[in-house]
């Protein structure tokens, strides 16, 4: 491993299958990672017999049902790998759970996971809202970094992904600089180049009641102004460790922003910071990260914030 593989935050990667044709490209992005940096892979496959029933005329048939399952589920497991993780440390592991984003990020958390690698189907509309998303909420509650790749997303010939192309939206934040620093690890590594995008709002009028004050242009002046010293700084930190960046700067909402720039980059996969936000606070504002995971066309990859 090469001193820049050493020093890439992700050793331990997790990745989540249930099997199914559409998790597939969680896998191929998963091996991919674990290609470039040397990190060992886990192939984590959660079932749903735990807790079923509590009662005894139940119990040893259920026990029976869990047995049968996992002698089934072993051998596709065991093909995934041979197929998938070729050249790559890879291990299987099999838990129970009812909650599969609970159960997943337990896992996380007991086994010392540096990345979660989960696939999504991306649902929107009253039908996500009342089944809800097992990869929104390890997004929300996972206590590492998630890569969520969506399970349409076209591979290559070889069946690998790309990181050539990596976009970053910044809002200057502690959290978002964090995002900068895994995304240039990961530039280093498969020699790609860092789209880097800052969106910033203007304020119409302040004022007093029913007598509001218009800003002058000057004012409008030192925002961008400022916006764009702040957006230089960062070109010049990432281009002073020798990867390509290219700055995009933009008057606009955040959400907005992203995934328009998104769809003109066309990147291989976005990288950003996540504060974590849980409870009602979470409900009111919303978070910018989980509305680009459930609606970006690239992988996304969330970076969880030091201070969370």
């Amino acid at each position: 491993m090469s001193s820049s593989e050493a020093n890439l935050p992700w050793h331990h990667v997790t990745v989540t299958t249930d099997l199914s044709a559409s998790s597939e490209p969680a896998l191929h992005a998963a091996a991919e990672l674990a290609r470039l940096s040397g990190a060992r892979v886990t192939l984590l496959h959660v079932i749903g017999f735990s807790g079923l029933s509590e009662a005894s005329v139940l119990r040893d048939s259920l026990v029976k049902l869990e047995r049968e399952y996992r002698a089934g589920a072993q051998p596709r497991l065991e093909a995934l790998c041979e197929r998938i993780f070729q050249g790559v440390s890879v291990e299987i592991a099999v838990v129970e759970g009812m909650g599969g984003a609970s159960s997943i990020c337990t896992y996380a958390r007991e086994h010392a996971v540096d990345l979660l690698v989960i696939a999504t189907h991306g649902r929107t509309g009253a039908k996500r809202f009342v089944l809800g998303s097992v990869t929104e909420r390890v997004v929300q509650h996972a206590p590492c970094d998630v890569f969520v790749v969506r399970s349409g997303i076209e591979l290559k010939a070889d069946g690998h992904l790309q990181f050539q192309k990596i976009f970053v939206p910044t809002d200057f934040s502690r959290s978002a600089e964090h995002a900068l620093e895994r995304a240039v690890h990961l530039a280093k590594l498969a020699q790609g180049e860092i789209h880097l995008l800052h969106a910033y709002t203007l304020p119409v009028t302040v004022g007093v009641s029913d007598v509001p004050l218009a800003f002058p242009q000057e004012f409008f002046d030192q925002v961008r102004d400022a916006a764009q010293a702040h957006l230089d700084r960062l070109v010049r930190t990432v281009t002073a460790q020798g990867v390509r960046v290219q700055p995009h700067l933009v008057c606009d909402t955040p959400a907005r922003a992203i995934l328009e720039a998104a769809e003109s980059i066309v990147p291989d996969v976005i990288v950003m910071g996540t504060h974590g936000r849980t409870g009602m606070k979470h409900v009111l504002l919303g978070s910018v990260a989980e509305r680009t995971v459930r609606l970006a066309h690239c992988p996304v990859m969330t970076i969880k914030s030091p201070q969370d």
